[in-house]
């Protein structure tokens, strides 16, 4: 038990200084001298910022693997884990430079399930609130690419303004361990504990140096590499913890997102295809709802209409919405007993 805590612990420290310094290096200075940068469209100056900071991120996860490799705690299910979170920021990173097409991104984020299936890291059962149970081990490895294509393409549609994206994704994996915890301790805890906290170890601390330096005011961007892989760290982190339903709920403000551009422009697009905001920002920096008919539908639009008027007010509005999703998933986990 020494060992493991001396693990953890170590992991964290490592995978933190390495994303840091990786973000200070690499992403703050090198970058912008290559280009790749975008703008701010919603500050009045219209600054330029580094993109892909999630290339940090991605960093410092594989320098936490390390440790635990190193000490013989890693398995399947664990290397599973970071080769899904590389495989969806790889994906984020070509698409920066490719620009996938509207249908090629969603399959690319499917094949994501891959290594999962290959190393048959998965559970063979559905669980669901109310003692509802699903034996279903063939049908769970066909839903599999369905739903990492789901939970990474949500969050990656889920970045409208500073911070949200990074700071929701971060408080749902932290609403997930958190259900994982109160789940073992009710006795409906699907797999071991231990694993899921080493899964935790290896996302969380990188995933908060990305938040530090996304939060609003943002001085970088995580770019589709920093969404995509969140999304699938979420949906593989629910999958192994037989947590399925409590990440739908977690995911609510994410997946309503995606439904409400989806239905509103009527087809799979890419940000480029669209030339009309969902909001425009006005003098002072401003913020309000575009009443043009061709601009989707999105919640941020929807935060204009209730009101909200400046950036910071809406993404703390984010905030408060993530955290009631997240109350209600740790309600469902409670339920399930």
């Amino acid at each position: 038990m020494l060992d493991l805590w001396l693990a953890l612990v170590t992991s964290c420290l490592l995978s933190f200084i390495a994303t840091m310094l990786a973000m200070k290096f690499l992403v703050i200075k090198l970058f912008p001298r290559k280009g790749i940068v975008g703008k701010d469209v919603h500050k009045e100056d219209n600054r330029e910022l580094p993109e892909m900071g999630g290339v940090a991120m991605l960093i410092g996860t594989s320098a936490a693997f390390v440790i635990f490799y190193a000490v013989g705690l890693v398995n399947e299910h664990t290397l599973a884990f970071l080769l899904v979170i590389l495989f969806a920021g790889i994906i984020g990173i070509l698409d920066r430079f490719l620009k996938f097409g509207a249908y090629i991104k969603p399959l690319l984020t499917a094949s994501t399930a891959i290594p999962l299936i290959l190393l048959k890291a998965y559970p063979d059962v559905l669980r669901l609130s109310f003692s509802i149970s699903f034996r279903v081990p063939t049908l769970y490895a066909l839903i599999l690419p369905i739903a990492l294509a789901v939970t990474s393409n949500a969050v990656n549609m889920f970045d409208p303004l500073n911070g949200v994206a990074s700071g929701t994704s971060l408080i749902a994996l932290i609403t997930l361990y958190l259900c994982s915890l109160i789940s073992h301790m009710l006795g409906v805890h699907q797999g071991d504990l231990t694993n899921s906290t080493i899964y935790m170890a290896l996302i969380l601390p990188s995933a908060l140096v990305l938040f530090l330096y996304n939060k609003y005011p943002s001085r970088v961007f995580i770019g589709d590499v920093g969404s995509l892989s969140l999304g699938a760290a979420i949906g593989t982190y629910a999958i192994f913890n037989g947590l399925e339903m409590a990440g739908v709920i977690t995911l609510m403000p994410q997946i309503t997102n995606s439904f409400f551009i989806l239905s509103s422009v009527g087809r799979l697009f890419e940000r480029s295809e669209i030339n009309v905001r969902p909001i425009v920002v006005k003098p002072g920096e401003v913020i309000e709802p575009n009443l043009d008919p061709r601009a989707p539908i999105t919640l941020t639009r929807f935060m204009a209409v209730l009101g909200y008027k400046t950036e910071k007010e809406i993404v703390r509005a984010y905030y408060k919405m993530a955290l009631f999703c997240s109350a209600l998933a740790i309600l469902a986990v409670i339920f399930m007993k």
